[in-house]
């Protein structure tokens, strides 16, 4: 085995960085909002609903008591928040408010028990 020399670990440091330079290069001409929106306004929303219709259903048939407990679960939840303006707090709900009154209360003190020494 032989020991790399300074010049040449710092030779493969230099190359190194210079492979992360490029591909984060690439990586934030990817990402860039101009990029991003170009994408969204090139996609196939009739094949992408279609895609998300087919594997929605093939998983239904795959596990339906799952999918009922889900759609329970979600009906449950815009039936139980229907009624209620999201302004208003439901009673029984701890605001921020009702938070800090209650824990800057003073709270009665515990009987404390001295042991009998024998």
């Amino acid at each position: 085995m032989i020991m790399a020399s300074s010049r040449e670990l710092q030779r493969r440091a230099d190359q190194a960085r210079e492979r992360l330079s490029e591909r984060l290069g690439e990586l934030s001409a990817q990402l860039s909002p101009a990029a991003v929106v170009g994408d969204l306004l090139s996609i196939d929303y009739d094949q992408a609903r279609q895609d998300v219709t087919q594997f929605v259903s093939k998983h239904v048939r795959g596990n339906p008591l799952a999918f009922a407990l889900i759609a329970a679960g979600v009906g449950w939840l815009l039936i139980s928040e229907a009624g209620t303006p999201l302004s208003k707090p439901r009673p029984g709900r701890a605001t921020p408010l009702r938070r800090k009154r209650c824990c800057t209360r003073a709270r009665p003190r515990k009987a404390t028990f001295s042991r009998r020494r024998s």
